[in-house]
């Protein structure tokens, strides 16, 4: 199962973590702050959300937005964790790998395999470089550059999304990066 973190901030490359992530497997399932984005998720073919909810993440901590998803990591046990490159997006995933003490690849186009390793391409050097890389995770953290997505098929949909609540143990201090 891949954790797909869909709600960050709203940047409409969303669509394009969802088609990389259904690229690897079937198993998708999406995290969002704000259940009220559910339904957007079936047209994507997605069959669970996870909707994490806590006082603390009421408006944007990264800091909290991490450990948040760390535990929400360590109770699904997924292969992988991805989410939009963007800059809200490649914050919290920082975030996250930090929290999990797992590697963290930003701004990826595309990724393969299983976490034994993980292929993957990115985007370095400001968009002038392209770097083909092997990542030895069984979590992987990733984010998604925009733009990968493009030309991929469109999903099967799904009759409805399954949701989830999810309330993480977060102290009050965690708010310190709140914006």
């Amino acid at each position: 199962m891949l954790l797909l973190v869909v709600q960050v901030d709203d940047h409409p490359a969303w669509l394009d973590a969802v088609q990389l992530a259904r690229g690897l497997t079937d198993d998708v399932h999406a995290v969002l702050f704000d259940a009220s984005r559910a339904d957007e998720l079936a047209k994507q073919g997605i069959k669970a959300a996870h909707v994490v909810e806590h006082d603390v993440l009421s408006d944007y901590a990264p800091e909290a937005y991490g450990e948040a998803l760390a535990q929400l990591v360590g109770e699904l046990q997924p292969s992988g964790v991805l989410a939009v490159g963007s800059e809200k997006g490649n914050e919290v995933m920082a975030h996250l790998a930090a929290r999990m003490r797992a590697p963290f690849a930003a701004n990826c186009t595309q990724i393969s395999g299983t976490g034994r390793p993980w292929l993957i391409t990115r985007i370095r050097g400001g968009g002038m470089l392209l770097e083909d890389a092997e990542m030895d995770a069984g979590c992987g953290v990733f984010t998604v550059q925009p733009g990968a997505g493009t030309g991929a098929e469109t999903p099967s949909t799904v009759d409805q999304v399954d949701v989830r609540r999810f309330t993480p143990d977060l102290r009050d201090e965690l708010a310190r990066t709140r914006v």
